[in-house]
């Protein structure tokens, strides 16, 4: 196909794409200096792009990423352990010694409500960390794209964190209550029903007790951290590089006059 050309004459089409555009000639520029303007007119504006800084973005979910796994692996122990002695607990309070026929578990054992508000805390802790960690295989899950999906997770770790806090403190409650025993009775146990490990291991219950608290501490460490991620997410803007053009589209300087004597002279 073939259009007008204004100059005159008729034109392909298709050679439009790579003609050059005409700079009209200056009659004191000398042949050299126009041709080379010529085909500095005929060049492509350059792309004026950024290159957006993502390292410190990366290094925040690869860290929220580990700290979801260490609070998964902490309230996972703290379910475990909670969930074992509560367990053999319930199998083995009617057993009885065989000095004196009494029964191994003393029968004013409370606090049950702190430790069924501890493991309830971890469940939920955990299933909410497992869940986040299976949708983590996809980027924009991992990155939290978008202020909606940051809001999501934001109000999800925040309740989790709320629950663990609610946990530790009725741990708290139980461990200092002088006047009624709870689970953690089994750490004072363990010496005075040695002969007893056929039935009920003590030891290995208070080790279980001690576990959990560990856990349940580190667990809402974690969490406090899991929440100042997403807190820094949501206000975090990446950094933007400078424009970097080429020499032949940079602006000369009034100084660079004053440099050229120097370098010429080396």
């Amino acid at each position: 196909m073939a259009v007008m050309d204004p100059t005159g004459g008729l034109r392909d089409i298709r050679s439009l794409n790579t003609a050059y555009a005409p700079i009209p000639r200056d009659p004191e520029c000398q042949d050299e200096d126009w041709n080379t303007q010529s085909h500095r007119g005929a060049l492509p504006l350059p792309v004026m792009s950024q290159k957006v800084s993502y390292t410190k973005q990366k290094a925040l979910h690869r860290s929220r990423l580990v700290f979801r796994i260490i609070s998964l692996v902490a309230s996972g122990t703290a379910l475990g352990s909670f969930g074992d002695v509560v367990w053999s607990y319930m199998k083995t309070r009617d057993a009885r010694s065989h000095h004196g026929n009494e029964k191994i578990w003393p029968d004013d054992i409370a606090h049950f409500s702190c430790v069924y508000m501890m493991i309830s805390a971890a469940v939920i802790t955990f299933v909410v960390d497992f869940g986040w960690f299976v949708a983590s295989i996809k980027p924009e899950v991992r990155q939290l794209q978008g202020n909606m999906l940051k809001a999501i997770c934001g109000a999800v770790e925040a309740v989790c964190l709320a629950l663990m806090i609610t946990g530790v403190a009725f741990l708290e409650k139980a461990q200092r209550d002088k006047k009624e025993k709870w689970l953690g009775w089994v750490c004072e146990a363990k010496t005075l029903h040695s002969d007893e490990a056929s039935k009920v291991d003590f030891p290995f219950l208070c080790g279980e007790v001690k576990a959990a608290r560990v856990a349940m501490y580190m667990t809402l460490a974690v969490q406090v951290i899991l929440v100042l991620t997403v807190i820094i997410d949501f206000f975090y803007r990446p950094g933007y590089s400078k424009f970097v053009l080429s020499k032949e589209y940079r602006m000369r300087q009034p100084w660079e006059k004053f440099l050229n004597l120097f370098r010429r002279q080396k």
